[in-house]
């Protein structure tokens, strides 16, 4: 971690004006140092900015999308052994079985994270910039196929 380089321009451009002032330049700031950093302006910025993006309307729709799809997902690990158990009449060995198809969906799509990633390298190496909407195409499939996945064990329970 301390052996980093720091990224952030403006902390660049911080660090490159403190150094230039211990040389002898007293007037040089960096545009961050000149900025206004009273305390009413940092508090009123840390407390309405959290609030300004919370409220965004895609942020509630992905959020609200994302909680009912990990409450599905977690309440799946409990449903399994009862769907097969209760209403199937199979043994307490055999009600867990069907946990490995969430076991192989959880590998397969930690490939295709990783597949996307190594992707993501070549371009910056080859001087692109990979853009965010590159992943989009999986995460279309993934919205539409797991409503109808959780459908059709709905159906078939």
């Amino acid at each position: 971690m301390f052996t980093i380089p720091e990224t952030q321009p403006q902390q660049i451009l911080v660090v490159k004006a403190r150094r230039l002032r211990r040389a002898g330049m007293v007037n040089v700031r960096a545009p961050a140092e000149v900025s206004d950093r009273a305390l009413k302006g940092l508090v009123g910025t840390a407390l309405t900015r959290p609030w300004a993006i919370l409220m965004n309307p895609v942020s509630i729709c992905f959020g609200a999308y994302s909680a009912v799809v990990y409450m599905l997902l977690y309440r799946l690990f409990a449903i399994y052994p009862i769907v097969s158990k209760e209403m199937r009449g199979w043994n307490a060995g055999d009600a867990e079985l069907p946990l490995i198809g969430t076991i192989v969906g959880a590998c397969i799509g930690g490939e295709i994270n990783f597949h996307f990633t190594v992707q993501d390298r070549k371009k910056r190496a080859a001087g692109e910039v990979p853009v965010p909407e590159d992943r989009l195409t999986v995460a279309k499939i993934g919205g539409i196929l797991f409503p109808v996945s959780m459908f059709w064990f709905a159906w078939t329970a």
